[in-house]
Parts: C-alpha cells; structure tokens; sequence
C-alpha cells in the first residue's frame, strides 16, 4: 500500500457527517462559464480552476533565488490581453450581481475566481472561504480555494500556503472524487512536497477521469518526472519543500487513529 495517509481531522468530520454529494455539485455556475470563455487560452497558474477553464501551456521561468517555483505562469499583463475589454466588463456586472446578493455562495465563488485571474489573490482565499462556510460540501469551491492557495505560495513565496492548498484539494476530493480538477490540483501538491508515490496515485486517479485532453498530457508529464527521479525531484520543484513534506509527514501521523486513506 502507498503512503497515502494524511491527517484529516477535518475531512473526517465532513465524513462522519454523512455528506452526500449530487452530481448537480459539478455544475458551474453561469458567471463562471462567462469567466473561462472570456478569459480564453490564457493561464495564469500551474493549477486548474473549476469552471470550464481552457487549457494553456503553463511557463513558469522564475529568478533562480525563488524558494516556491513552478506554480505561476508568466503571461502578458491582464490589461494588455485582446479580451481584456470583455473582462472588463463582466467584472463590473460580477460585482452588480454579487452586491445584490451577498450571501449567495455562487456569486462569491465567480468573484473570486475573476480576483484570481487578475491576481488579487488574498482577497479570492478570503471570497473562496467566505463561500465555503455557505456550502462546505461544494467541491469546487474547496479545488479552487486549492488552487488559489497554490498560487499565493508562488506569487508570496508562501510554502505554507502550499500545506493549506492541500487540506482544501483534499477536502474537494474526499467531497467528490470525480472531480478532475479536484484530482489535478491534489496531485500537483503531493509532487510539490515530494510526496513521490502519493502523487503517482494521484495523477494516475486524474488519468481515470482524463486520459484525452492537453490538461490528461500534462499529467503524463508529472508522471514521467516522478519516475525518472526516485528522490521526486521534479523541474521545478526545490530541495527545500523536503522540509515541508518532513514536516507535512510529521503532523499527518502525529494521531493514526484521525487518519483515512486517499482514493
């Protein structure tokens, strides 16, 4: 059997609550569907939103003195992209929408997918959690408050971001493990903390429900870094984030008996 086992008070709450997801969970919602079209083959982040996204080539050349590499893209600024007039506006009618209803999960959720892409990524963390505690059983907002998490450890530098960018994909996950972005972007922080064989699994769980698109050739490519290296030292990510999993390793045996297994 892997090491696949993680702490997970948490998820073993939402377990023990009996939460059953619906299929109508994957369902994004309208503002986000605008959102992915207008913002097009751009990609700002190694990890994937919820929402219909398309998929980009992700560059992630950073100064050699970065301790968190291999998390953000480089792309042209926002305001210089073609579709920046189209993002422009929906933004204005985002927040119309939003301020009209303030308690509407959805809305917070689109918001702070938009403050993503635009790389307000403090104000999307606290959008995406505000939104969690309306309805922590959606296991999108929980992938994307991953992926936003991942994100901030690249931009700030933040290696801890990286250890709650995992509680929140594997919440997602333990909520719906059909979600593919759900899967991709808990694969991509067991590989970031070179957690070698937990993430082999994972991708290979993503491949399961992706094995045509450009995002499942991605994956494939993890795959093959991992296994080339039996250390899982993968191109982008440093020697260092051996500490975080040191430490992630630590706190996820430190009480056995809260632990389950990832699937």
């Amino acid at each position: 059997m892997p090491a696949a086992l993680l702490s997970a008070a948490v998820i073993g709450g939402l377990i023990a609550s009996g939460v059953v997801v619906a299929a109508d969970r994957r369902t994004e919602s309208s503002e986000l569907r605008r959102l992915a079209a207008a913002v097009g083959p751009h990609r700002v982040m190694r990890a994937r939103l919820t929402g219909g996204f398309a998929y980009a080539p992700c560059d992630t050349a950073v100064p050699n003195d970065s301790l968190v590499v291999g998390l953000v893209c480089r792309t042209a600024p926002l305001r210089e992209w073609p579709q920046y007039p189209q993002l422009s506006k929906l933004a204005g009618t985002m927040r119309a929408a939003r301020a009209s209803s303030e308690s509407d999960a959805s809305r917070g959720h689109a918001a702070a997918s938009w403050n993503v892409v635009w790389g307000n990524l403090d104000e999307a963390i606290d959008q995406l959690r505000a939104a969690a505690r309306v309805e922590p059983s959606n296991a999108n907002i929980q992938s994307d408050l991953a992926a936003a998490l991942l994100a901030r450890a690249g931009h700030f530098q933040d290696p801890r971001s990286i250890l709650q960018a995992h509680t929140s994909a594997a919440r997602a996950v333990a909520i719906d493990s059909m979600l593919p972005e759900a899967r991709f972007n808990q694969a991509l922080v067991l590989e970031w903390l070179q957690l070698r064989r937990d993430a082999l699994v994972a991708w290979s769980s993503y491949l399961k429900l992706d094995g045509r698109s450009p995002w499942a050739d991605e994956a494939r490519a993890h795959q093959r870094s991992l296994r080339v290296s039996p250390r899982a030292t993968c191109a982008w990510a440093p020697s260092s984030s051996l500490r975080l999993a040191t430490t992630f390793e630590r706190s996820r045996f430190a009480n056995p008996t809260r632990s389950i297994l990832l699937r």
